[in-house]
């Protein structure tokens, strides 16, 4: 039988050889928008950066609360994931197999 072994990068000597990057700039999300485009999607970009960093929402204790505006939301019909695949790959069964 195996044995299994749990182990930290964190606590490996060779950490002291990695370099850390963290994302500063969502170069997707502002590709290929239009000069009236730019500001919303900036403001969308820093916000995920936040969020991703956890300098956004309230802070407590427990957890972190971030408002979430409406039109960022996935409408569900009340399967989350299939309205998710939906949202995110429109007609994909219909689409299975064309090229």
């Amino acid at each position: 039988m195996p044995k299994v072994v749990h182990a930290s990068i964190n606590s490996s000597y060779l950490w002291r050889y990695f370099e850390v990057l963290t994302l500063t700039k969502n170069m997707r999300v502002l590709s290929g928008a239009s000069e009236s485009d730019i500001e919303e999607r900036k403001l969308f970009s820093d916000w995920v950066l936040r969020v991703g960093d956890g300098t956004t929402g309230e802070i407590n204790d427990v957890d972190i609360s971030v408002e979430i505006l409406s039109d960022l939301l996935i409408p569900s019909s009340g399967n989350p994931i299939a309205s998710i695949v939906e949202s995110t790959y429109p007609n994909l069964l219909g689409n299975i197999g064309k090229t």
